[in-house]
């Protein structure tokens, strides 16, 4: 039968941006929190599937000494994970591993530079007229951690690791620029009862 679980899920993330083509500038990170809801479906013992609607703001961040760029962008997110439980009836060590899919639905920018000069340097190509931001991101999610039961309530704590396979945003100045993101989240779900499926007594099993 199985077990299945809903309930809301938050968490701390720091998001980076791996990105080449760039010269002396480096990556700024990004920290922030992503909220949403979660479902989970145990279909066995120790493996089920763990699906999350999820709000999370990211983005890009670039310093290069005279300025520090960032363009930051809302996302819906979809991780669609393996859930593996391994441990007692009550405490559990948990390991997911999948996919996860994002539509960024708003994009802002800001510069903060004394450079005078600034629009007329060459990484002014990262402006958003010049650089359309890629709304939909595709990558892989994988995460360790804990749940414990109380009753009819799973609290659950979770280390995750993303990694986006898409660009961010269409390549001009730089060459590659991708997302990663480390966050730590806590969830709280509650198990929905499941009917037990019928079973017909052993002479009408065995009888046609």
């Amino acid at each position: 039968m199985g077990r299945l679980s809903m309930g809301v899920s938050g968490g701390y993330i720091s998001s980076g941006t791996a990105f080449s083509g760039s010269g002396s500038q480096i990556s700024v990170a990004m920290n922030n929190i992503s909220t949403g809801i979660m479902l989970e479906h145990m279909s066995s013992k120790y493996a089920g599937l763990q699906i999350s609607l999820q709000y999370s703001k990211k983005g890009i961040g670039v310093n290069d000494s005279t300025f520090i760029y960032k363009r930051v962008i809302d996302y819906i997110e979809i991780p669609l994970l393996t859930h593996f439980e391994i441990g007692g009836s009550k405490l559990k060590a948990i390991i997911n591993l999948g996919p996860q899919f994002s539509f960024g639905y708003n994009v802002s920018e800001s510069i903060n530079t004394s450079d005078s000069l600034f629009a007329n340097r060459k990484t002014s190509t990262l402006l958003l007229k010049n650089n359309k931001t890629e709304r939909f991101q595709f990558g892989l999610a994988g995460g360790l951690g804990v749940n414990y039961q109380i009753g009819s309530v799973i609290i659950q704590l979770e280390g995750r690791y993303y990694n986006g396979f898409s660009n961010v945003i269409a390549p001009r100045f730089y060459s590659y620029f991708n997302n990663q993101t480390f966050g730590a989240y806590f969830s709280l779900l509650y198990n929905i009862p499941l009917k037990p499926k019928a079973v017909l007594p052993e002479n009408e099993q065995t009888n046609p």
